[in-house]
């Protein structure tokens, strides 16, 4: 488990108004540029990417246990500030990618104590390696590149 070790790595990001429209140019054109799930532009973004491993076999069921995931898990990743939030899957490792924005560090920590979140991690825990929380057991990874 020591090459499992979690780290805290940190990527910061600025989202300007300008840098919004062009990457949602049809939300800035009917006007939620300021309002888009109360996202604040011009508020430094924080990038965060992780890997998580399945346990062999279990593919097919992670991806179906997510397609949707709870509507209740995600009004609560949004209002603990998750945005942009993709995870994918080596067919041939069973590893799983994960890459998420956030406002908070503080709110993202705080979705970990969210009863939803407990029962989402007692749910998948059979699928796949987790810790003794049942938790995923990820590594962070640190971002060495960024093209906007």
């Amino acid at each position: 488990r020591d090459q499992y070790e979690h780290h805290q790595f940190q990527f910061r990001k600025s989202l300007r108004a300008d840098q919004f429209a062009a990457r949602f140019p049809v939300q800035a054109e009917i006007g939620v540029l300021t309002t888009l799930q109360g996202d604040a532009i011009g508020k430094e973004m924080i990038r965060k990417a992780f890997t998580m491993i399945l346990r062999p076999g279990n593919q097919r069921e992670y991806e179906r246990r997510h397609k949707p995931i709870w509507p209740e898990l995600q009004e609560s990743l949004r209002r603990h500030s998750a945005r942009n939030y993709s995870i994918f899957l080596d067919p041939e490792t069973d590893k799983l990618f994960a890459y998420v924005e956030i406002e908070s560090e503080e709110l993202w920590s705080k979705m970990a104590q969210t009863e939803v979140c407990r029962r989402w991690w007692a749910h998948m825990k059979d699928l796949m390696l987790t810790n003794d929380d049942d938790s995923p057991l990820a590594i962070n990874l640190e971002e060495v590149f960024h093209l906007d």
